[in-house]
């Protein structure tokens, strides 16, 4: 059974995730894919916007998991529907 750290002072050392046994393993590749300058304009997100951070550095990472043959890949990147995402994103 796989068991996960946790490094907050209140929480327990460890969490059960549930996770059963097993001797199977995967390949995972990380991608970043956060845009080439680094910069999203600030204004885009916020204000007002501070002198001397105009721009934004939002970093997008993407995981390819690889296991017998099959591939599954997901994003940490925004929502493609963000004005379904939770009311203080939204609004």
């Amino acid at each position: 059974q796989l068991n996960a750290v946790c490094t907050s002072f209140d929480m327990p050392s460890y969490v059960d995730l549930g996770i059963p046994a097993s001797t199977a393993t995967v390949d995972v590749k990380v991608f970043d894919l956060s845009s080439s300058n680094g910069k999203i304009p600030a204004a885009a997100f916020m204000v007002p916007v501070l002198p001397g951070h105009e721009n934004l550095s939002a970093p997008v990472y993407a995981f390819l998991i690889e296991h017998d043959g099959e591939h599954v890949m997901f994003d940490l990147g925004p929502r493609k529907d963000p004005e379904n995402s939770a009311p203080s994103v939204s609004n």
